[in-house]
């Protein structure tokens, strides 16, 4: 698992050591937030876990945010623009109008066209 630490220190949002935490050595489950003044990037965190000899099976994200009106989310603190989909994404935008905070939990991908976000649930934010 110590690989995965240098994996993960290497990336431009890498957080500090203490903030990462390996929560299943045996699947490789592992946990961290990335640092909130820089954008998160799937692409290179895939990049640098395959490089470090792991695959990535699957993602979570929880992204605090506004919902911008072209129906991306834009993250707190950077505006990172991450696009949104599912079945639980009309019902957001439904409920929440441009301009409105969230929290939106899902699984994370990315591509060189951007982050894009599986909603899961959402919630307004406080």
């Amino acid at each position: 698992m110590h690989n995965i630490t240098t994996a993960v220190r290497r990336l431009t949002f890498a957080p500090k050591q203490k903030d990462m935490r390996v929560t299943d050595v045996k699947t490789g489950h592992f946990v961290f937030v990335p640092r909130a003044d820089r954008p998160a990037r799937y692409v290179e965190l895939r990049r640098e876990l395959v490089n470090a000899g792991y695959d990535v099976e699957g993602t979570s994200i929880e992204v605090r945010g506004t919902l911008a009106p072209d129906g991306k989310l834009l993250a707190s603190g950077t505006r990172q623009p991450f696009a949104l989909s599912g079945p639980a994404t009309d019902k957001l935008r439904q409920a929440l109008k441009p301009g409105a905070e969230a929290i939106v939990f899902g699984s994370w991908k990315g591509d060189e066209n951007g982050e894009r976000i599986e909603v899961a649930r959402w919630e307004p934010a406080p």
